[in-house]
């Protein structure tokens, strides 16, 4: 799965007649509507305007888990949600910025300030429990260290560099809240981040897929390997928005993809993760619940660990 914005509700309507149900789906008709942030999502859940929401941030879900009114479906899947920056446009063009950056960042205080004290910290392309993860490519991940995140700043303004940098996101609440954290961050090793929000539709269209960014913030899981992780990761992919670029990260791409041999699939993927741990392609930082969350009346739901769904099952007990 790759990383896209999340802004959806769904409002069902139980089929009716007399044809055999085995025959077509249990639903007249599903309505989606297009839902600005993840408070409007969750009230429009909680008030009955929607039977049925995609939630994409730890917030929704953590909420859900409390509302014993609500169902919810969640599993924790691969990626999750993580810093994209731009290797096209300084200062992300020379790896000491990025470095620079992933050291900044306390995780444990985003989790307690912004994650109800919930966030799983992530530091590689797979969880830890899944077959493609290498432990090498957590152990090579950079440690939170303000003092090293400083060196590599002086190293890189010493060299002509501009460490400072804007910072895209949706205007979403949970989101300027991030933008916010991200700013005190970086400010405490001497790096101005200029904060710049927008609607859902802007920053889907005019700033991540267009490129038009520096660093933003993507959210999304992977259910298997191919093809999300070609998609976010091979040269001149559709999902590559940050515009990366390896030929060796190609080749064991094209090879996982080709290969018929378990092993050797496996191999290939492992591979992936360490190399584009080295190169930080993405600065991890939380593996992403990306959730379904229901009334109660909702039935029959099936979906992917990535949270895609298959209406044809579900239905409504009214």
């Amino acid at each position: 799965m790759r990383g896209r914005p999340v802004d959806r509700g769904v409002r069902a309507q139980n089929s009716v007649g007399s044809v055999s149900r085995a025959l077509r789906p249990y639903l007249d008709n599903l309505e989606f509507r297009p839902l600005p942030d993840t408070e409007t999502r969750y009230a429009s859940m909680r008030n009955g305007d929607v039977d049925l929401i995609f939630g994409g941030y730890n917030d929704e879900l953590i909420r859900a888990m409390r509302d014993q009114k609500l169902k919810f479906y969640y599993g924790p899947g691969d990626l999750g949600e993580y810093l994209l920056y731009n290797f096209n446009r300084p200062p992300f063009n020379d790896r000491r910025m990025l470095e620079a950056v992933i050291r900044a960042m306390n995780i444990p205080a985003l989790g307690a300030s912004l994650y109800n004290g919930r966030l799983v910290p992530a530091d590689s392309l797979f969880n830890t429990d899944s077959p493609y993860h290498a432990q090498a490519a957590s152990d090579a991940w950079p440690k939170f260290d303000p003092e090293k995140s400083k060196q590599l700043i002086q190293e890189y303004t010493g060299s002509g560099g501009n460490p400072n940098f804007s910072f895209k996101t949706s205007n979403a609440p949970n989101r300027v809240e991030f933008g916010e954290f991200l700013q005190a961050q970086m400010a405490a090793v001497g790096i101005r981040v200029d904060l710049r929000f927008y609607d859902l539709a802007q920053f889907s269209s005019q700033v991540v897929q267009s490129g038009d960014f520096q660093a933003t913030t993507c959210v999304g899981t992977i259910d298997t390997p191919y093809p999300a992780v070609w998609r976010l990761l091979h040269t001149g992919a559709p999902n590559n928005f940050g515009k990366y670029s390896n030929p060796q990260v190609d080749a064991l791409l094209d090879e996982a993809a080709g290969t018929m041999d378990p092993s050797a699939h496996k191999r290939a993927y492992q591979q992936v993760e360490q190399l584009t741990g080295q190169d930080l392609v993405f600065a991890y930082f939380s593996h992403s619940n990306l959730s379904t969350i229901t009334r109660p009346e909702v039935k029959g739901v099936d979906r992917y660990i990535s949270r895609d769904m298959f209406f044809a099952t579900t239905w409504l007990d009214r």
